[in-house]
């Protein structure tokens, strides 16, 4: 478990971010910017649905509160039962990935357009004052030039690290870019069939980041990310080229 907490900030990081179905067989490892509020209401609620439980979300914050929702996380299992499923074949284990640079991106939309705890919590860490503004080629900069900036908070962490990627041997991959026929495809192998899709773009359209910071990235500040997250675009790569050749 040591090896895995090591990605993370600290265990209660590590267990916020697992989620676990003993019921279904699967092991879903959360990346925030890559449709993770959809995917955790879509597996939380199809879980609940099928185990004949009600699960209803009034606000976002309901669905990334642990204890609104079904899936348990490994601390809640125990450590040897969570390490049994991560190397039992019938154990499906997914995550979802998507282009690095648009994730910082939107994550900086999404955490820096605003006085967010994200942001107050990153000045402090810098030494700026809690409510300082950041454009995004200053933030790509600062996380590009630093690794515990880079890895300081989940939304722009190395994804490589947020999936625990050297340690995990995902059996299906996802991707932001096709979100709704990834999940589909998951939950095909998972429950033998389709299911439905909690889109929580639609369900609470605040959710969404705002802004156009892509716009305003440099294409210095761009090959910046690139370099900063160059595990990020290789594991993308590899992982598209693999789903590719699989639907070819």
């Amino acid at each position: 478990m040591a090896l895995f907490v090591r990605n993370f900030r600290n265990l209660q990081e590590f267990n916020y971010t697992v989620h676990v179905s003993e019921e279904f067989n699967f092991i879903f490892f959360n990346n925030p910017k890559c449709g993770c509020s959809t995917t955790k209401a879509t597996l939380n609620m199809e879980c609940a649905r099928r185990l004949g439980l009600e699960l209803r979300y009034a606000t976002t914050n309901q669905i990334h509160a642990r204890r609104h929702n079904v899936l348990k996380t490994p601390g809640q299992i125990g450590l040897r039962r969570f390490m049994a499923m991560l190397t039992d074949p019938a154990v499906v284990r997914f995550c979802v990935l998507r282009e690095p640079v648009n994730r910082v991106v939107s994550a900086f939309s999404n955490k820096f357009g605003w006085n967010s705890p994200q942001r107050q919590r990153f000045n402090v860490f810098v030494g700026r004052p809690a409510g300082s503004v950041w454009t995004v080629n200053e933030f790509a900069e600062a996380i590009a030039s630093d690794m515990a900036l880079r890895d300081f908070d989940e939304h722009w962490r190395l994804q490589f690290r947020q999936v625990c990627g050297a340690l995990v041997d995902f059996t299906t991959i996802g991707f932001q870019e096709t979100l709704d026929a990834d999940l589909q495809s998951f939950a095909r192998s998972v429950f033998g069939t389709s299911i439905d899709i909690c889109d929580v773009r639609q369900l609470f359209p605040k959710n969404r980041s705002g802004g156009d910071a892509m716009a305003q990235l440099s294409p210095r500040s761009r090959q910046l990310l690139l370099t900063a997250y160059a595990d990020d675009a290789e594991f993308y790569r590899r992982e598209w080229a693999r789903k590719a050749a699989s639907s070819s």
